[in-house]
């Protein structure tokens, strides 16, 4: 694939029209994203409280993306301009705005989980947390003892040498 030749100078017209066009475009897409709605709405002059909400879909879009990021109900109500009772009692009141949270939080959960999966590639402490996790796996402490008799058969004798065998490598731990 051959690329067109570099042109040297201003811009022709059409170009600056194109390249207007999709900035424009990426400027609606990012204000479509999480990012921007919470840039926005972050960027907001202070407002006095409000008295309570309206189930509009500006409300509902706040609660959720305030949940998604895993804000406290003190944190969205800061961000819908009441007070956290106020919020409280909307959610009560309210099942689309109350599925609006849940929702949120469930988001919240998944991103956080999609996150540790792609560290888990990378980093051992990770891969073992997720294992542990996901796949209930545990630590198993295995003794390393090479005995075939069951304890109870085991005279005084070979179970003290065996606890003097145990100090001597904590002992030994101990040093190096």
């Amino acid at each position: 694939m051959e690329l067109p030749k570099r042109r040297r100078g201003r811009p022709t017209k059409a170009e600056a029209e194109e390249r207007k066009t999709l900035e424009a475009q990426a400027q609606a897409v990012y204000e479509q994203s999480s990012e921007g709605f919470l840039d926005a709405v972050l960027s907001e002059p202070y407002q006095k409280r409000k008295e309570g909400l309206t189930l509009d879909d500006e409300t509902l879009r706040r609660i959720f993306e305030a949940a998604k990021l895993g804000a406290g109900l003190d944190e969205a109500a800061a961000l819908l301009f009441v007070s956290e009772p106020a919020l409280v009692r909307f959610l009560s009141q309210n099942p689309t705005a109350q599925d609006a949270w849940d929702n949120g939080l469930a988001r919240a959960k998944l991103i956080i989980r999609r996150a540790q999966r792609g560290l888990a590639g990378k980093n051992a402490s990770m891969a073992i947390f997720r294992g542990k996790n996901d796949l209930g796996q545990k630590d198993e402490v295995v003794n390393t003892i090479n005995n075939n008799q069951n304890v109870e058969e085991m005279s005084k004798e070979d179970l003290m040498r065996i606890i003097e065998m145990g100090r001597r490598d904590d002992a030994t731990k101990a040093f190096h």
